[in-house]
């Protein structure tokens, strides 16, 4: 069929104008095809390098797709992963919980969120939290997919809370009660939070303690009300402040300043110290702080979080009880020294009066029996009377030096050491004792004088009575800063331990106890040592001042 010229024109300029649609067309999907093809591309890229874990799983919980992150957290390949059962890296304990939460998801069609235990290749197990919704693919099958986070750190902060929470309820009573409170409202708080953020700061702002967090640099970037009632700043005038800070008193800041951030970049393990604070008003309280290192979820160190509590009660209590103790040793040195002056005063008694007195009985029936000439038939009886009173004259003298040796006030402690060390080998012949005495007798404190002697003398009593020895070594030197007394015998020795457990062994006179607190309430030390078959060695020293001995 032939087409007239006319007409055969307007055919080819139609053909013309749709193969030109057709051409805009086509480029027109080129480009959408383009563009949906970058667009895959970059939710691929996103996909694939998020720093969060993405999963898809089928309703049976096998795992169609899984990004690195994902791969890296359950420190599995990720080639292995695909159709591998997600339920192979739940922890038998939370198995049930996650089937639960797929079936909700499931079943309401919306995102919801789980926590679960969740264990790595390796067989290390983890606190997550799972962000999960359901959606549908092109053929109509319904699939999962889910968001994975390792909470662990946030769980160990939550224990740590909760472990200085438990901490500082121990130590006041009235914070005790508090605290029970806001357990309990904080358990319930947490049955409604949706994150473990918020849940943080709740307990953040309602615990009794002043919580501070500072970056590394120490700039404050977290105070909480606790705290800002504590010191009498506001969160806003204390926050993005830098040390030396407000709270802080004007002594020694500078130091303290360098301390502080040498420990911000040191100090790695938690420490607890007590410090000083400064109110608003001016007003120095004491705060116990315990300071950790803070880090975020992924593990990278942020700063340090402290915790402060008011102890300024407890420290006013322990300088009561240092004052009481002071008064108490002040009341004790002058006991000793009220029963030592008492032993003076009975030992003067027993020597000017009834020593006077016996001697007069004996010197009297002594002339009378000289006078009587010849021995009458009373002689006997009355030089026995006499042989009766010498003795006891004896046991007078020898407990009046017992009670206190006047040569020791006369003629000063080395006198009174050998003359106690020679009377003292007559009665114990089998031992023999080592004397080397080097002493300042001017320069000797009196009181401890009489300390050193009684030392001395409940030592070699102990030693006499308990340990079998046979030589004994006694040394007092005395230098313009120390007195030193020691001394040391080859006898059986003891176990110390149950010596000090038996508080009826070996404790006559002053015994070791007596010895021991005698010495430290005169401003010394005292030491034992001795073992089973090493014999004992008792030491006593004495720090002086040049000035002032």
């Amino acid at each position: 069929m032939e087409i007239p010229d006319n007409n055969l024109e307007q055919v080819i300029r139609e053909i013309q104008v749709h193969q030109k649609e057709l051409e805009l067309q086509n480029e027109a999907l080129q480009k959408a095809r383009s563009d949906l093809e970058s667009s895959r591309d970059r939710y691929y890229e996103l996909y694939e390098r998020a720093p969060v874990a993405y999963l898809s799983l089928d309703t049976r919980g096998n795992i169609l797709e899984a990004n690195q992150a994902a791969a890296e957290l359950l420190n599995e390949d990720r080639e292995k992963l695909i159709q591998k059962r997600f339920f192979s890296y739940i922890a038998q304990d939370s198995r049930d919980d996650f089937s639960f939460h797929c079936r909700q998801v499931l079943d309401i069609g919306t995102r919801l969120r789980c926590e679960v235990r969740l264990k790595r290749k390796i067989g290390d197990i983890f606190h997550a939290q799972l962000e999960t919704s359901a959606v549908k693919t092109d053929e109509g099958e319904a699939h999962l997919r889910t968001a994975i986070a390792d909470i662990s750190v946030h769980k160990q902060l939550e224990s740590e809370l909760e472990r200085r929470v438990e901490k500082r309820t121990a130590e006041l009573s009235k914070a005790n009660r508090e605290l029970q409170q806001q357990v309990s409202f904080r358990q319930e708080v947490q049955d409604r939070l949706e994150s473990e953020h918020a849940f943080r700061k709740t307990i953040e702002e309602t615990i009794p303690s002043g919580l501070i967090v500072v970056d590394t640099e120490g700039q404050i970037i977290y105070v909480n009300q606790a705290f800002s009632k504590m010191v009498g700043w506001t969160p806003v005038e204390l926050i993005g402040s830098r040390p030396p800070y407000k709270y802080w008193p004007p002594e020694g800041v500078e130091e303290r300043t360098r301390a502080f951030l040498k420990q911000l970049s040191e100090v790695e393990s938690p420490y607890e110290v007590e410090r000083q604070f400064m109110r608003r008003d001016g007003e120095v309280f004491w705060g116990l702080l315990f300071s950790t290192r803070f880090s975020n979820s992924r593990g990278r160190i942020i700063g340090r979080l402290s915790s402060i509590i008011d102890i300024t009660a407890r420290k006013k209590a322990q300088e009561a009880v240092k004052h009481s103790e002071k008064r108490l040793r002040d009341l004790s040195v002058k006991l000793i020294q009220v029963q030592e002056a008492e032993r003076k005063r009975i030992s003067q008694e027993l020597h000017d009066s009834i020593g006077a007195g016996l001697s007069a009985i004996k010197f009297s029936l002594e002339k009378k029996i000289s006078e009587m000439g010849e021995r009458p038939k009373e002689g006997p009886v009355l030089e026995d009377i006499v042989t009766r009173l010498q003795n006891i004259i004896v046991e007078t003298q020898r407990i009046s030096r017992n009670l206190h040796p006047s040569i020791l006030d006369d003629l000063g402690i080395s006198a009174a050491i050998r003359s106690f060390c020679r009377e003292y080998q007559e009665v114990y012949t089998d031992i023999q004792v080592h004397q080397d005495v080097e002493v300042d007798e001017e320069n000797l404190p009196e009181n401890i004088k009489i300390l050193l002697y009684r030392l001395m003398q409940e030592s070699l009593n102990n030693i006499a009575k308990h340990s079998g020895a046979t030589q004994v070594e006694l040394a007092l030197k005395m230098t313009e800063t120390a007195i030193d007394m020691v001394v040391e015998d080859n006898g059986e020795g003891f176990d110390l331990n149950n010596i000090y457990k038996n508080r009826d062994h070996r404790l006559g006179g002053l015994g070791l106890r007596g010895m021991k607190e005698r010495t430290e309430l005169s401003g010394g030390s005292f030491e034992v040592r001795s073992a089973p078959g090493a014999g004992t060695k008792i030491r006593a020293k004495w720090h002086l001042s040049p000035s002032n001995p």
